[in-house]
C-alpha cells in the first residue's frame, strides 16, 4: 500500500483543483489493488471483514480528492454490485451525482439503469424527468425516457407515444439540436410493438420537412419500406422523391439516365 500512498501528491481537499494524470492513474491503480486484496479468499472471516472496511476507507479518502470525477463513483458502485449490495451501489451513484455538475448525467443514467433492473419503473422515470428538466435537449436522456415509457407499457398506446416524439421534434426544429434528434426516426424502427400503419403515417407527416434534408429520416424511411412494410412500389416512390445528390449517393440511389450529375 505504501507504494501507492507515497505517490499521493495532495491527499487533502482543494476546491476546484484538477488532478494530474499521474495522480488519477495512481488512485485508479490503488483502488484496483485494494479491491483484489479484498476479493481474495481468506480463511479468517475477521480479515475479510477488515478488508472490506479498508476498501471503503480508501474510497472515502479517494473522494476527498476525486469527488468531481464520475468514473471513481461508478467504480465504487460497481464494486458494491459485485458484492451483491445493490442498494449501496445506488446510494453511491446518487451521492456522486450531487458532487458532479459535469458528470451528473453519467451517474444518473447509471442509477436509472439499476432502478430499471430492479423493476422500480416510477423511480427510474422520476430520475429521467429530473435530468430532462436540467438538460432538455440531450438525446441520450430523451432516448432513456422512451425506454422507460416502453417498459411501463405506454408504447402500446402508439398514438400517444408518437405524439411525444413529434412534440420533441417540433421543440428542437430550427435549433442546433434538430439534426441529432432526427435520430429518433431510426430509433422508432426498433420498437416492434408500434403499428406499422401508424408508423407509416408518422413518417409521411414529416416527409415534406425531412426527406431531402435529414440523413436519419431518409435512412429510416428507406429501411421502413425495405425491411418492415416491405412495399417495393412505395420504396421506389420515396427514392424518386430524393433529389439531394449527397443523400442519393449515400444510399446508392441511381439517377435517371438523362441526369448529368450521376449517370448510369
Amino acid at each position: 500500500m505504501f507504494n501507492f500512498e507515497k505517490k499521493l501528491e495532495t491527499p487533502y481537499f482543494e476546491p476546484n483543483a484538477e488532478l494530474t494524470r499521474d495522480e488519477l492513474n495512481n488512485w485508479n491503480s490503488y483502488l484496483q489493488y485494494i479491491e483484489l486484496v479484498t476479493l481474495k479468499k481468506v480463511k479468517d472471516p475477521v480479515v475479510n471483514k477488515n478488508n472490506k472496511k479498508l476498501v471503503d476507507t480508501i474510497y472515502e479518502r479517494c473522494f476527498i480528492r476525486t469527488n468531481q470525477y464520475p468514473n471513481f463513483w461508478v467504480k465504487y458502485s460497481n464494486y458494491k454490485l459485485n458484492l451483491g449490495e445493490t442498494e449501496a451501489a445506488k446510494d453511491i451513484l446518487l451521492k456522486g451525482s450531487y458532487f458532479n455538475p459535469i458528470g451528473n448525467t453519467k451517474l444518473k443514467m447509471r442509477l436509472i439503469d439499476l432502478e430499471l433492473l430492479d423493476g422500480h419503473l416510477k423511480l427510474a422515470k422520476s430520475y429521467v424527468l429530473e435530468l430532462i428538466n436540467v438538460i432538455p435537449n440531450n438525446l441520450e436522456v430523451f432516448l432513456k425516457l422512451l425506454e422507460v415509457e416502453k417498459l411501463t407499457g405506454n408504447i402500446s398506446a402508439g398514438t400517444n407515444f408518437l405524439k411525444l416524439i413529434s412534440w420533441k421534434l417540433s421543440d428542437v426544429k430550427g435549433t442546433e439540436y434538430e439534426g441529432q434528434f432526427d435520430y429518433l426516426f431510426v430509433e422508432l424502427l426498433s420498437y416492434t410493438n408500434l403499428n406499422l400503419d401508424q408508423l407509416e403515417k408518422f413518417f409521411n407527416s414529416h416527409k415534406k420537412d425531412k426527406l431531402n434534408r435529414s440523413y436519419y429520416y431518409t435512412k429510416a424511411i428507406l429501411q421502413f419500406y425495405t425491411f418492415y412494410k416491405q412495399d417495393n412500389g412505395k420504396l421506389q416512390a420515396v427514392q424518386a422523391q430524393i433529389t439531394n445528390p449527397i443523400l442519393r449517393k449515400k444510399f446508392n440511389i441511381r439517377y435517371p439516365e438523362n441526369d448529368d450529375f450521376f449517370p448510369l
